[in-house]
C-alpha cells in the first residue's frame, strides 16, 4: 500500500480488518469451526481484490524490468507482459528471455505469498 502512496490512516484501517480474519462453512447438519485466513481473497470483500490487483502489479512491474519486450519495425516497443487480474500473457520471441521472465515471476509470485 506505501507503493501506492496510500495514506498511512488508510494502511492502518485495512490492516486492521484484516488483522483477525476468520470463517466456517455451516451446513444443514454440520458446521466447521471458526477458521483464521492468512492468506487470499475473501469472497464479498470490496478490499480484496483491490489489494490483490494492486500487489500483483507490483509483480508485474518486477517481472517486466528483466526483459525489454518486441520491438516492432515501426521502433514502437510492446511490454514483455500482457495480464488481466492475475491472467498473463508473455509477448517474447526467445526461450532465453521467456524462461529468464518467468523465473523471475516465480521468484515474485513466491516473495508475495
Amino acid at each position: 500500500m506505501e507503493f501506492f502512496f496510500m495514506p498511512k490512516c488508510i494502511r492502518g484501517l485495512v490492516s486492521s480488518y484484516f488483522k483477525d480474519l476468520q470463517m466456517c462453512f455451516a451446513l444443514q447438519d454440520f458446521t466447521i469451526g471458526w477458521q483464521k485466513l492468512e492468506v487470499g481473497i475473501a469472497m464479498g470483500c470490496s478490499i480484496s481484490p483491490i489489494l490483490f490487483v494492486a500487489a500483483f502489479e507490483i509483480i508485474l512491474i518486477g517481472a517486466r524490468q528483466m526483459v525489454g519486450g518486441i520491438k516492432l519495425q515501426s521502433g514502437q516497443r510492446l511490454p514483455p507482459l500482457r495480464s488481466y487480474v492475475d491472467d498473463d500473457t508473455s509477448i517474447l520471441q526467445t526461450a532465453a528471455c521467456t524462461t529468464r521472465l518467468l523465473k523471475r515471476l516465480d521468484e515474485l509470485v513466491s516473495w508475495a505469498r
